[in-house]
């Protein structure tokens, strides 16, 4: 029995020639690199890509295509296209907030006496920042739960904040193959 083909779609793009995926953990988008037959009526910059091998099918949705280039060969023109996943939103937005704040005995500043509740689990404030990102379909369970990290952010990147709490807490921050982020441990 032989081996079942690879398949790559893009939207908008009728020939794939050939694809090259690169799937990474962290707040960095991944690329793919599509070689295509030159389509002049071509005009997309944010689509889905879908990779099919076998009977399992990885859908990577708000693709944005970051460079294109024509290429010249023997064979004639080809167009190079390199996508990168949804993790490119990321790089914007921005969230403020004080977590997890100190009195002068290194207590919790908890809202006792008129102050503002500060508290926040580190599930807490993975979840501020994935909002902030704009996802909606995320899991937090791997995030442990035992520490209150003092966070200050100032019109911080949420994704940035992300990672660095997830640093500190020996986690990463994944883009799984079902399309949801996961915070997991690492390891």
């Amino acid at each position: 029995m032989s081996a079942p083909q690879g398949m790559v779609s893009f939207s908008g793009v009728d020939a794939i020639l050939e694809a090259a995926v690169v799937v990474g953990h962290g707040i960095s988008p991944c690329a793919a690199v599509l070689k295509i037959a030159p389509q002049p009526s071509l005009a997309i910059e944010v689509g889905t890509l879908e990779l099919t091998y076998g009977d399992t099918t990885v859908t990577l949705r708000d693709c944005k295509v970051d460079y294109a280039a024509i290429e010249r060969n023997d064979r004639g023109e080809i167009w190079r296209l390199t996508l990168l996943d949804r993790r490119w939103r990321w790089r914007y937005g921005s969230i403020s907030g004080r977590y997890n704040l100190r009195r002068d005995d290194s207590t919790l500043v908890q809202g006792q006496a008129q102050s503002v509740d500060t508290e926040r689990t580190p599930q807490e404030l993975a979840i501020l920042l994935l909002d902030a990102m704009g996802e909606t379909d995320y899991l937090v369970d791997d995030l442990p739960n035992g520490t209150r990290p003092r966070v200050e952010w100032d019109g911080a990147v949420p994704a940035d904040a992300l990672a660095e709490l997830c640093e500190q807490l020996g986690c990463r921050v994944v883009l799984q193959l079902d399309d949801r982020v996961a915070l997991r441990r690492t390891g």
